[in-house]
């Protein structure tokens, strides 16, 4: 064993933080790692599958097993997402579980896999990343959706205008489309109901104006051009022209209304459907470069000398590109104090869906199947890919929680990459143990031993988020003791400072670390109890661990009991 062998590894870290450098130090732009995420997924990353699958000897089929692996692996994620968050409001139980299904395998995985299995294991994670590209475009598009559609698919007008684009309330807000019952089109930026910013007017008759708007009229630089081809370009009062100017001199207005133009016509509307998902994921260029390299690979014919000459250096090039690309984009993110426990929870529940993968996929490769335990591991290693940047775009496309989809993107992306880092460590030491003591059985018995841990931990984990949440609401003046605070006044300064009864609708911090309010009428008090300060009826879901000994202390201070006498309402479930 040599310190050269773990050489790669750490070049994999240099990648990422070179990238995450580059932004820091204002060097390169967020945008610029977003333009090379997709150039790895659309033009290398391909190309890696094809020079894997197609030019580095075949794969046996039984190694198929990681695309099923995979749709385990999502569906536990989306078993484990439902059984912790399945009760929360749709909007957020939407953009909980969505981002607990899909992972980024080809723009973390493939680099750390390769180095530590070398082609056999990347063969495997190929086959494991196309069932993970079905769950980030079909199974966790469709749990965002379940919230329902952020914007209208349309709205016709009483005159039959038909309207396309993104809302604020009842007013027309950011980038829209309007089709006027005359022909006419515009397209651009709305606020207020009103056409204001830059966008493009297209007359009936075929001419246009390409500029700046303000309160739908046209309201600064912007060039006019008519049917017959006639130009006229300057700057624009109430519809009216008032200073002339050359044409060049407005072409920044004129692209900025062509790209807001371009922006409406993208704007998604409407629900989702599982027919626009399934389009979504065969539209994927790493599918199509699998299932076609993988027809090659098994019916054993050779790469066309073109096709391996364009591959080649694309393929040599997507590690650093994708490591240096993933680096540039991540957001390390501090989240609010009440997204912290959702976000553990999230990324939680991907890793034990992962080592519980690792688990089961080790105990039977070193017990049944010992040729297949490199490819187990490598898709075990795939599995604590991060979570996919999809899922930023699925909360904006939804006018869902952005900040707490970022925040999970950003909480996962540093764990997953200190366990890819981490696992990637272990096992390219077992290798270099086995490739130089000559004990075969090791790597076998080790890892085998190493999976078997993960699965006892997973069982801790899910018993432990998975305790009974109780659910309590109090009524009636009879269930509360003769020292009960009366209605305005303060609790006593034993308890929490920032908790009093001043008003009759007020909301107020528990001891405990819930939240409560309180409503009176002439003949009862009625409190309500609620994780979050959530709106339910009846109260939302409130932890008993997290309320623990202290709390209970404080729902004491506070006249409530801990007997079942003092409790109008209580449910376990």
């Amino acid at each position: 064993m040599s310190a050269w062998d773990f050489v790669p590894l750490l070049d994999c870290l240099a990648y990422v933080a070179g990238g995450r450098a580059l932004v820091a130090f204002g060097l390169l732009k967020p945008g610029d790692g977003e333009t090379a995420v997709k150039f790895a997924s659309w033009f290398t990353a391909p190309s890696l599958v094809v020079q894997a699958l197609c030019c580095q000897g075949r794969f046996a089929p039984w190694m198929s097993f990681a695309t099923a692996a995979g749709l385990i692996y999502s569906g536990v994620c989306v078993g484990l997402s439902w059984l912790w968050f399945g009760r929360r409001h749709a909007r957020e139980r939407a953009v909980l579980t969505g981002c607990s299904v899909g992972s980024a395998v080809g723009l973390y995985a493939y680099p750390f896999v390769e180095v530590a299995f070398g082609i056999p294991g990347l063969q495997a994670a190929i086959l494991f990343s196309v069932s993970s590209l079905l769950s980030v475009h079909l199974f966790s598009h469709l749990l965002f959706a379940s919230a329902g559609a952020a914007y209208p698919e349309k709205y016709i007008h009483q005159d039959n205008g038909v309207y396309k684009g993104q809302w604020e309330g009842l007013s027309k807000e950011g980038f829209g489309q309007y089709k006027y019952p005359g022909g006419a089109v515009y397209e651009g930026e709305w606020k207020e109901n009103q056409k204001t910013g830059r966008g493009v007017y297209t007359f009936p008759k075929g001419g246009m104006y390409e500029g700046e708007w303000l309160n739908g009229m046209r309201e600064g630089v912007g060039v006019r051009t008519f049917s017959n081809g006639r130009v006229v370009a300057g700057r624009w009062h109430e519809n009216k022209l008032v200073t002339p100017l050359e044409v060049w001199q407005c072409t920044r207005a004129v692209e900025g209304a062509s790209d807001a133009a371009s922006a409406a016509r993208r704007v998604e509307v409407g629900g989702a459907t599982a027919l626009g998902a399934v389009q979504k994921f065969i539209a994927q260029p790493i599918l199509w470069a699998t299932i076609l390299s993988a027809a090659v690979n098994l019916l054993n014919l050779s790469l066309p000398p073109s096709v391996d000459a364009l591959t080649k250096p694309l393929a040599a090039a997507h590690c650093p590109l994708a490591l240096f690309a993933a680096g540039a984009t991540m957001e390390i993110i501090k989240p609010a104090y009440r997204q912290v426990r959702d976000i553990t929870m999230v990324v939680g529940s991907r890793m034990i869906a992962s080592f519980s993968l690792a688990s089961c996929l080790m105990y039977f490769a070193s017990s049944y199947f010992p040729q297949a335990c490199y490819a187990s591991a490598a898709v075990a290693l795939a599995a604590l890919s991060p979570p996919s940047m999809q899922i930023k775009y699925e909360a904006r496309r939804f006018k869902l929680n952005e900040s707490m989809a970022a925040g999970i993107l950003s909480a996962g992306t540093l764990v997953s990459l200190a366990s890819l880092f981490g696992l990637s460590t272990i096992c390219v030491a077992l290798r270099a143990f086995v490739r130089y003591s000559g004990f075969g059985p090791s790597f076998t018995v080790a890892t085998g031993g190493l999976a078997s841990l993960a699965l006892p931990i997973s069982i801790f984990m899910v018993i432990q988020y998975s305790k009974p949440r109780v659910r309590m609401v109090f009524r009636g003046t009879n269930d509360y003791p003769s020292n009960t605070p009366a209605l305005g006044q303060s609790l006593p300064a034993s308890s929490d400072p920032r908790a009093s009864l001043t008003s009759p609708n007020q909301d107020f911090d528990f001891p405990g670390g819930g939240r409560s309010s309180t409503s009176t009428n002439a003949d009862s008090c009625r409190w309500k109890i609620s994780r979050h300060g959530s709106s339910r009826r009846f109260g939302g879901l409130f932890s008993q661990r997290r309320l623990g000994l202290s709390g209970m202390r404080g729902l004491g201070r506070m006249g409530v009991k801990e007997s079942s006498r003092s409790f109008g309402v209580a449910k376990l479930f």
